[in-house]
């Protein structure tokens, strides 16, 4: 079945992106009235975030969230198979000048699990030196053809998260950037409580013992605006940032930070917000 559905994937990875668009659209909107589960998942999950929002807006936002990700299923046609030239006219790049600022210093890009992920990711590899790290499947051609796509370029070293940090490490040392994902929920495990829309939620501890080992600033990273082509992948500045001093020798505060980042991006681009089972998060005992 797995590979039934990448071989209409990269079939229609060949059409306009205006066609694969609307192909998107339809499949979205079919996927939002028949997946129930998943779909209830979604709209708790956009309680949980925009607990401001009423219950009209969170189900229009559902589906244009569904509509964006079956789009974004086709257009990894593009990433996976297309030439340089049309993945690059897929993504368009902003804010590479507060990278270029860090003056050589090691650089970790946070990337959520947002729709955009690979856009990013991809994008940035089609230009630059950028490792990044993914998790083993039990689907060995799904497994290669990730490490693929993610590495075609030629320009990307992919580490599996199950072989530690170390080698994540090394490679920042050298100067390398590293895309990394900071916001999965491993349970109580390897994880702290830091706060994620003002409620206590299990951060990974990788983020802060990166940074430290590495002497590295971590950068949020916006994976895309998935309304509209060209997508958009932006390196946050500054002053979007949280105003917390990273790295710190107090981990607490780095896990905050990618906690926080986590949260400020969720807000700027809600769309691609890709909520899956575990961002119900752990919870903290007694909380």
């Amino acid at each position: 079945m797995v590979r039934l559905g990448l071989a209409c994937i990269w079939l229609l990875h060949f059409l306009p992106l205006a066609i694969l668009s609307r192909l998107g659209a339809t499949l979205g909107t079919v996927l939002y009235y028949v997946a129930a589960p998943r779909r209830r998942v979604v709209l708790l999950n956009l309680q949980f975030c925009f607990p401001d929002l009423d219950e009209s807006a969170r189900r229009k936002l559902a589906l244009a969230h569904f509509r964006a990700f079956a789009r974004s299923v086709f257009e990894h046609g593009i990433l996976w198979w297309g030439s340089k030239a049309r993945v690059q006219a897929l993504v368009k790049v902003e804010g590479l000048e507060h990278w270029r600022n860090l003056d050589g210093k090691p650089v970790i890009l946070l990337a959520p699990h947002f729709i955009g992920l690979d856009m990013g990711g991809i994008r940035l590899a089609s230009e630059y030196r950028l490792n990044s790290v993914y998790s083993r499947t039990k689907d060995e051609v799904f497994d290669r053809l990730l490490i693929h796509g993610r590495t075609r370029f030629g320009q990307t070293t992919l580490f599996a998260r199950q072989d530690g940090i170390r080698p994540m490490v090394k490679t920042l040392k050298r100067g390398e950037p590293f895309y990394y994902l900071p916001d999965m929920d491993l349970g109580i495990r390897d994880s702290v409580f830091a706060p994620f829309f003002g409620k206590p939620a299990a951060t990974i501890t990788g983020l802060s013992r990166i940074a430290q080992l590495a002497g590295a600033v971590p950068l949020r990273d916006l994976s895309a605006e998935m309304a509209a082509a060209p997508l958009t992948v932006s390196v946050a500045d500054d002053a979007h940032r949280p105003a917390i001093p990273v790295p710190q020798p107090d981990r607490t505060l780095v896990y905050l930070f990618g906690s926080l980042a986590l949260g400020a991006t969720v807000r700027l681009a809600p769309l691609a917000f890709r909520p899956r089972p575990e961002s119900l998060l752990t919870p903290k005992r007694g909380a």
